[in-house]
């Protein structure tokens, strides 16, 4: 009997501490108001490969309200990186960075901006970043829950 009690009570530890890790919830930063530098993204092959999706979240946004978020894309390739291009999903959303090479372990700006206007609800658009170093696209998720 003691012995089938002490089975039990592993397979209840181990099951409880599987739960714990593979529950564990991925954070994401909530865009800060007020245009300040959010967060860092490293752009390089280890993104498209270890997390090939960046969500931006604003958070809660009443309707008819432009939210503006910026971040800092760091350049983690040995040579200068080149945005391309960005496309957006929808025309809510605007992007504003420097057209020109980001050198080697340097940083750029890249200002976002979400347009509520006519949206109700939970709101999720694409950004897809074409670059010099990869013919990939890097592709960031904004996200924002709007109310009236």
């Amino acid at each position: 009997m003691c012995a089938f009690s002490l089975r039990i009570y592993g397979l209840i530890c181990a099951t409880a501490l599987l739960t714990m890790v593979g529950c564990r919830e991925r954070r994401v930063p909530v865009a800060p108001q007020g245009g300040t530098v959010g967060f860092s993204v490293t752009i390089s092959d280890s993104l498209l490969r270890c997390d090939p999706d960046t969500v931006i979240r604003f958070g809660r946004v009443h309707e008819g309200e432009i939210v503006e978020y910026t971040l800092s894309l760091r350049n983690g390739y040995a040579e200068p990186l080149l945005i391309l291009g960005v496309s957006a999903s929808c025309g809510c959303t605007a992007v504003e960075f420097e057209r020109k090479p980001i050198p080697a372990g340097g940083d750029s700006r890249f200002t976002l901006r979400f347009d509520s206007r006519g949206m109700y609800g939970r709101q999720r658009k694409t950004l897809d970043v074409q670059t010099s170093a990869s013919p990939r696209t890097y592709r960031f998720y904004v996200e924002a829950d709007v109310v009236e």
